[in-house]
C-alpha cells in the first residue's frame, strides 16, 4: 500500500502520508488531506465507494499479484 489512511469521524478515509515505497507521482498526484472515495471493482469498471479503511484494505487485498488499481480521491476545499 502507498498511502497511509485513518478514517476521519465525518465518515471518510483521508490520505495522511505516504509510506517509504510510494512513487513520487503518486506523491505529486495524491496530496495529504484528499478522502480516498471510491475504489475500483476487481470484476469489471465498477467504482465502489469507502468509508471505512476496512473497506480499502478489503478492496486493495483482493487482488491478484500485479492487478491495476483505480482509486477515486477528493481534495477538499478550505476558504480562508
Amino acid at each position: 500500500l502507498l498511502f497511509i489512511f485513518p478514517e476521519t469521524p465525518d465518515g471518510y478515509v483521508e490520505v495522511t502520508g505516504f509510506t517509504e515505497n510510494a512513487p513520487t507521482l503518486v506523491q505529486y498526484a495524491v496530496k495529504i488531506g484528499d478522502r480516498v472515495l471510491a475504489v475500483d471493482s476487481s470484476l469489471g469498471d465498477r467504482m465502489w465507494p469507502v468509508s471505512t479503511v476496512e473497506g480499502v484494505i478489503s478492496a486493495v487485498t483482493s487482488r491478484l499479484p500485479g492487478q491495476q488499481i483505480t482509486f477515486r480521491f477528493e481534495r477538499p476545499v478550505t476558504l480562508e
